[in-house]
């Protein structure tokens, strides 16, 4: 679905690319990255973004007329009708559609001790090691090393409240390490950076051969840069996700559509650079996140295009 800036596109491609776009982005599985690639591909120029938009327009306009063929179908014959829709789109583009993305569940071959899958949340013990919540869209195994439990964290965010009093309990992600005695403390791992945060009492945070102690009120961010510094933050939005909320400070609207995307299926993509550059002060339930929609509508303007799948554009 890309092609050169340099060389002329025509009017016929432009069209398959954004039909190949439109099937993707309704699939119901499209990813982040994904999304990127979209947003890169519709600001190529503005024979893009019209062509994008007419395409949409049509897909709209066929929405009723699916709708009336599915209700007036046979309950065995729905599904098929939706999925031969589908892929007659893609076969039109002589485009083969990839088996669907993982995400927030375990890759066949490599089971996961403790996972959950989007919007959910769950609690697990550790024996009378430790109390793991975890976040939506989480894994995380379980190993010992010398009797001692260490966990790994493999995507996304645990609380973990550590009642080790002996060896201290350890937290592997995303390249560093996290070891605790009796302390709370938060970790997230999203893509390839870390964030920990210290919740109670005192932790020991380690990456490429650098450690730094945390105290309650601190938190580190390490990547493949190495070890950031501690800084002192609001702890309220960092655990608000254990009372089913999501408060932002100042923070850039396309933050806070990516940190909703991750509770919510399907996809948020915000088109409009302008809106995605403002700061936002906002909390949220994350069992109304539609208000996060409604309020790019209503204080921005921006305009709400709904997409099958749980896609929803702002433009």
């Amino acid at each position: 679905m890309s092609s050169s800036k340099d060389e002329p596109v025509s009017r016929e491609l432009l069209e398959q690319q954004a039909r190949t776009w439109l099937v993707k982005l309704t699939s119901g599985e499209a990813t982040d990255e994904d999304a990127r690639a979209f947003k890169l591909w519709r600001a190529r120029s503005a024979e893009h973004a019209r062509v994008f938009d007419e395409m949409r327009g049509l897909w709209s306009a066929l929405g009723p007329a699916l709708r009336e063929e599915s209700a007036s179908a046979p309950i065995s014959s729905r599904r098929w009708g939706r999925r031969a829709f589908m892929g007659a789109a893609a076969a039109s583009l002589g485009y083969v559609m990839l088996r669907p993305v993982m995400r927030g569940s375990g890759v066949p071959g490599f089971p996961t001790d403790y996972q959950t899958a989007v919007g959910e949340q769950t609690q697990v013990s550790v024996g009378d090691q430790a109390t793991v919540a975890l976040n939506t869209r989480t894994r995380m195994n379980l190993a010992r090393t010398g009797g001692a439990p260490v966990l790994d964290l493999l995507a996304g965010e645990a609380e973990i409240s550590s009642r080790a009093s002996g060896a201290p309990l350890r937290v592997r992600a995303g390249g560093g390490l996290i070891e605790a005695g009796k302390a709370r403390f938060n970790v997230r791992l999203h893509e390839r950076a870390v964030w920990v945060t210290c919740l109670g009492e005192r932790i020991t945070v380690t990456c490429q051969g650098q450690s730094s102690p945390l105290i309650a009120g601190q938190q580190i961010r390490y990547d493949d840069a190495g070890l950031g510094h501690p800084r002192s933050v609001e702890l309220e939005p960092v655990v608000a996700w254990r009372q089913r909320l999501l408060i932002f400070d100042n923070q850039l609207l396309s933050e806070v559509v990516a940190e909703v995307n991750r509770y919510r299926p399907g996809q948020i993509i915000l088109m409009n650079d302008a809106i995605a550059a403002r700061r936002v002060q906002a909390r949220f339930s994350l069992d109304q996140l539609d208000a996060v929609v409604a309020l790019i509508h209503d204080a921005y303007g921006a305009k709400v295009t709904e997409l099958p799948g749980g896609v929803i554009v702002l433009t």
